[in-house]
């Protein structure tokens, strides 16, 4: 027995409005990721001090100290004695927060650039390839550039999970090793100078190396 007229156009009425309320919603979802991705990586912070950056010169004799909170928290220019140092760290930065805010840098074609970029990236749950894809962005963007600065890599620093503080890289140790492998493997290719920043004493303990700037 078919279906009256009347019915047939009320259920196909619902199925398209279904459709349409299932399109929303997936395009909400996305939207929703976008936004919190975007507030993870250009947080106010962000804003406020690659804004600041873009009014610091920068010069041929200067060593750039590149990265996140590591690099962010450390008067590293007074530690060396240099004042050719600056610190362009910006805590809870990623690897293409970094990317986004090269220009105002390699414009004024610096001596030299640390860069220690990639634990933020995991704590967001990207992939190894991911990151050190991203890496390799901002080193050929650098290398493209400004060919005349000297670019070194530093190594992601272990975590120790007995601290409990930062529970998005709990766990992480294996990942860590496996983007500082590929970074290293990377250095021949992409013509950069890796630095392993931390080294493992007798008693397995890891500790920071203390000369990578010498």
């Amino acid at each position: 027995q078919s279906m009256p007229t009347t019915q047939k156009i009320q259920t196909h009425k619902h199925i398209e409005f279904m459709k349409q309320f299932f399109i929303l919603l997936g395009l909400s979802i996305c939207l929703m990721s976008l936004s919190a991705q975007e507030a993870y990586q250009y947080n106010q912070f962000y804003y406020q001090r690659s804004t600041l950056f873009e009014k610091l010169p920068i010069d041929s004799d200067d060593i750039v100290f590149l990265g996140n909170s590591i690099t962010n928290g450390c008067e590293w220019h007074e530690l060396f004695n240099n004042p050719n140092i600056k610190n362009r760290g910006i805590s809870s930065d990623v690897s293409m927060g970094v990317y986004d805010r090269l220009d105002p840098i390699i414009k004024g074609k610096p001596a030299k650039i640390f860069l220690m970029i990639g634990i933020n990236d995991i704590a967001h749950h990207l992939s190894t390839d991911s990151i050190v894809k991203n890496i390799t962005q901002i080193i050929r963007k650098i290398k493209k550039e400004t060919p005349s600065t000297r670019l070194y890599i530093q190594s992601l620093l272990p975590t120790n999970d007995s601290f409990e503080r930062f529970k998005t890289i709990m766990g992480k140790t294996p990942q860590i090793i496996e983007i500082n492998q590929q970074l290293e493997e990377l250095a021949p290719i992409e013509k950069y100078t890796y630095r392993s920043v931390s080294t493992s004493d007798d008693s397995g303990n890891d500790r920071t190396r203390s000369s990578i700037y010498e």
